[in-house]
């Protein structure tokens, strides 16, 4: 990467991402501050699912940081990265399971995978929606697991339900799309 363009790029991190919801800060706030989960009547999107939110206060207590500090949008925009990071390598360990014996394939699968538009946006913002997709994707990839296995071990079914669970929001989202795209209209005269 060229001496101009690291210095964009590492400029761009350090602005506060215009999409970032102010909820964001304050169910991570609340958490670092109360070390509790708020109530869901406690502010703006405080019903949102926690797991996101618990892993950014943690990352952040690691560091000693808190939203409030100029460093804390770093490192969960760092946060972000990673968890991108690690969606698309699932999607690769995905398409290696589906496609065991041509390399081609997975690896093209993962360039797209990689640079599809909502992967780039998603992995640069403070949002849960990346955690949401990659427990998604993951669940694909436990699913196939189990499949492929004759007896498959109670630590995959475990595995499975974590993430499954970890963002029971998202995905009721995702398949309450999905089924009202396909119910029958009834109109009632």
């Amino acid at each position: 990467m060229g001496r101009p363009v690291r210095k964009i790029t590492l400029a761009r991190c350090h602005a506060s991402p215009v999409s970032t919801p102010k909820h964001t800060w304050n169910y991570i706030r609340y958490i670092q501050e109360h070390g509790s989960l708020p109530l869901a009547s406690q502010g703006w999107e405080m019903y949102q699912p926690p797991l996101y939110y618990l892993l950014s206060a943690a990352w952040l207590g690691l560091l000693r940081l808190s939203v409030a500090d100029p460093g804390g949008l770093m490192a969960l925009r760092i946060l972000g990265l990673v968890i991108g990071i690690a969606h698309f390598a699932i999607v690769w360990a995905t398409l290696r399971m589906l496609f065991p014996f041509e390399r081609s394939k997975a690896g093209w699968g993962i360039l797209l995978a990689a640079c599809l538009p909502p992967m780039l946006y998603l992995s640069q913002y403070v949002t849960n929606e990346a955690l949401a997709a990659m427990m998604v994707s993951t669940c694909v990839w436990l699913t196939l697991r189990v499949l492929r296995q004759e007896r498959p071990a109670w630590m995959l079914y475990t595995g499975l339900g974590l993430c499954l669970g970890g963002t029971p929001g998202q995905i009721q989202r995702l398949f309450g799309a999905a089924s009202d795209s396909l119910r029958p209209r009834v109109e009632v005269v």
